[in-house]
């Protein structure tokens, strides 16, 4: 069974959190987020900025009983080798899966061995 650490509160994480339970994973999962609640809507935040939608519209069911949500955790460093990601309150999680799920547009971080020296994606690196 392998661990997966699933890095970023929102919709995408929690719809991949709710796919893994659904799909049979038996492993571990947790889900990070840096803002202190559960992951929303997020794209109709402008909706409830505007008043034409309750906040209350903006929840995401809550996640399966076997996801550990760890919410208001920044992550601040991933080791690779140790297979471990770090957190601003001092704690290392580790996985044996990483999912950066941090934002609609896809970002490669400058962290090493993630691109050849060509910039294209190392091998077992997808956005």
């Amino acid at each position: 069974m392998s661990g997966v650490l699933i890095v970023g509160g929102g919709p995408a994480a929690h719809r991949l959190a709710e796919r893994l339970v659904r799909h049979g994973h038996g492993g571990g999962i947790t889900v990070i987020g840096a803002e202190p609640r559960a992951p929303y809507h997020r794209a109709l935040l402008g909706s409830v900025l505007d008043g034409s939608l309750e906040s209350e519209r903006l929840a995401l069911p809550a996640l399966p009983g076997p996801v550990r949500l760890l919410t208001g955790v920044r992550v601040t460093g991933v080791d690779r080798a140790l297979r471990t990601v770090r957190t601003a309150d001092g704690r290392e999680l580790p996985y044996d899966t990483l999912v950066l799920a941090t934002g609609a547009r896809a970002r490669v971080p400058a962290v090493p061995g993630l691109t050849d020296r060509h910039g294209r994606l190392a091998e077992g690196v997808r956005l």
